[in-house]
């Protein structure tokens, strides 16, 4: 049998002028030429740029363009030199040279387009949830490591995979930002280094906690390193099982959780991001709550001392021990948390019963599975958080084709300078 081999097309370099006049949901400028559409990373709305492109040499083409910004010919009234003199090649943040004010309209912008191409209404939008600072928010973080020849501690790098070693990280909380250095020069002692994958950086009682990747069992000889590198900078080494612990006040709640649990970086826009979940539910302390995705109940253990009764599911077993645990911690006895897979069908589960409200909190693959099997479901609200405009536009049609429809929307500012975005909407239906 004959193979044919069919050749890539030619590409040329080519360098062309755009306007710019949208950013997209991954905070690329988007403007068009010649009828395609250009992405371009580090370019704002209302800018005129040079742009450099990869071009077929032959044949028409309609896709669209990832351009290269080359120069800036008439820039935005709202960039700003970026605060972090890494922000060139560190691929932690996309957005420092747009003040941080107009970021999160943009990002609010872009997710409106979305969910208006699928057809979904929003009958209100309500004010964005603001980070009370976009420097110095985060509190969790996790930094690569690289070894060889010299030891390099920071991210990747935006555009590969290599190691952009970092002097400060202005995002960081102020106790995670003065360590970076210390823990540069920590590595250094340390014989086994090379064995260390990565180091998480956490906020606990502000005070930094830093745990290092690795296998096996630390050296005599470095385990005195390391005790002394933290009595020296007052640093709380984490083992594997270590547990942490936040409060959210308005609710009189604690929620301890383990290293390696999902809680968010920015636990300010949490606890407002939380507060407003609930103030748009309205509570009468009459209502059942089903609470998917519950994690170790960062909105179950808030929701229990104002409903009735609440039913925290997740899918990773320890965090419904530690979730469990919580409430227990917390004397709330109207709340029951299971395990379960919420990809398979939730009526064959135990605790699949008439609900008042259901709070979807996912990961950044959505809730597809859920929603999907909602189109008969007697819950009079369905409040969705997500972390992902992506997957929420896809959800949110879904419920929308189940009859729900989208009552009011928010955006939350939970990672000022990058492209993330944490939205909320409320759906409900008679």
């Amino acid at each position: 049998m004959a193979n044919f081999f069919t050749p890539k097309k030619r590409q040329n370099k080519q360098v062309f002028q755009c306007q710019l006049n949208d950013l997209d949901i991954h905070g690329q400028g988007v403007g068009r030429w010649q009828q395609r559409v250009v992405f371009v990373a580090g370019g704002l709305p209302g800018e005129t740029v040079q742009v450099q492109a990869m071009i077929p040499s032959t044949g028409p083409s309609k896709g669209p363009l990832k351009g290269q910004l080359k120069n800036i010919s008439k820039a935005s009234e709202f960039r700003q030199a970026a605060p972090c003199p890494h922000y060139q090649h560190c691929g932690g943040c996309q957005l420092q040279h747009l003040q941080a004010d107009k970021q999160i309209e943009y990002k609010q912008q872009a997710l409106q387009r979305m969910l208006a191409k699928v057809g979904v209404t929003i009958e209100q939008w309500q004010p964005a949830i603001h980070s009370p600072s976009d420097l110095g928010y985060r509190t969790k973080a996790r930094l690569a490591l690289d070894v060889r020849n010299r030891v390099k501690l920071g991210f990747r790098h935006q555009e590969r995979q290599t190691v952009v070693p970092i002097s400060q990280c202005p995002i960081l909380a102020e106790p995670l930002q003065q360590i970076i250095e210390p823990l540069q020069q920590l590595l250094g002692q340390l014989s086994a280094a090379s064995q260390v994958g990565h180091i998480e950086l956490q906020l606990h009682q502000q005070r930094a906690a830093v745990w290092l990747h690795r296998q096996g069992v630390w050296s005599s000889a470095d385990q005195h390193v390391l005790d002394q590198w933290s009595a020296e900078h007052n640093v709380q080494l984490l083992v594997q099982d270590a547990e942490l612990s936040y409060s959210l006040d308005d609710f009189g709640v604690s929620i301890h959780y383990r290293r390696n649990h999902f809680i968010q970086s920015n636990q300010q826009v949490n606890e407002r991001m939380v507060a407003q979940a609930i103030d748009w539910l309205q509570l009468s302390g009459t209502e059942t709550v089903l609470d998917l995705f519950c994690g170790a109940g960062n909105f179950s253990l808030p929701l229990a001392t104002k409903a009735a009764k609440v039913v925290g599911v997740e899918g990773v077993a320890d965090m419904v021990t530690q979730a469990k645990q919580n409430a227990a911690r917390n004397q709330l006895a109207n709340i029951d948390f299971f395990q379960a897979d919420l990809t398979q069908r939730l009526d064959l589960q135990p605790w699949w019963q008439p609900v008042d409200i259901i709070v979807l909190d996912p990961a950044r693959a959505g809730a597809q599975a859920v929603v999907e099997q909602l189109p008969h479901c007697r819950a009079g609200k369905v409040l969705y958080i997500s972390c992902n405009p992506t997957t929420l536009v896809r959800d949110a049609a879904i419920l929308q084709g189940h009859g729900y429809h989208a009552e009011k929307a928010g955006v939350m500012d939970m990672f000022p300078h990058t492209h993330h975005l944490e939205s909320m909407i409320l759906f409900s239906k008679n």
